[in-house]
């Protein structure tokens, strides 16, 4: 068999865009909702990107603040908001990471919130797309 150059390079990397950036309480997490992502392959009931995970949860007063900090990261003020790009890197048989402009955006809000938020630590950004194989 002959292999040609075609073969050699790796798969496109597809840019995603989120039209808008929605945050919402998940368990004890505030996650960022990517169902409304366009051509986003996904298995699971709510696409998402975990942005803060603690123990004792959050409520919807804190959810209203990581929004407005993030219109004020964004620069967007009360004009029109741009898509967000972002693309995914595998990164396990149920998730893959999250780069780009998206990836961005979070790990300045994680910057501007207290080191408790994530429990001390935050995860890689990742989102999970498949479901569990048997």
């Amino acid at each position: 068999m002959t292999m040609t150059t075609s073969t050699l390079l790796p798969p496109p990397t597809i840019e995603y865009q989120l039209e808008k950036l929605q945050f919402y309480v998940e368990g004890r997490a505030i996650v960022i909702d990517l169902r409304g992502v366009h051509n986003l392959p996904y298995e699971v009931a709510r696409p998402h990107v975990t942005l803060f995970y603690r123990p004792l949860g959050f409520n919807e007063a804190d959810v209203v603040s990581v929004a407005v900090k993030a219109h004020v990261i964004l620069g967007h003020g009360h004009g029109h908001i741009a898509p967000i790009k972002f693309t995914l890197e595998p990164y396990g048989p149920r998730s893959d990471y999250v780069r780009g402009e998206l990836a961005t955006v979070c790990s300045a809000l994680r910057r501007e919130f207290p080191a408790d938020w994530n429990s001390g630590q935050a995860r890689p950004l990742h989102v999970e797309l498949r479901t569990a194989r048997r």
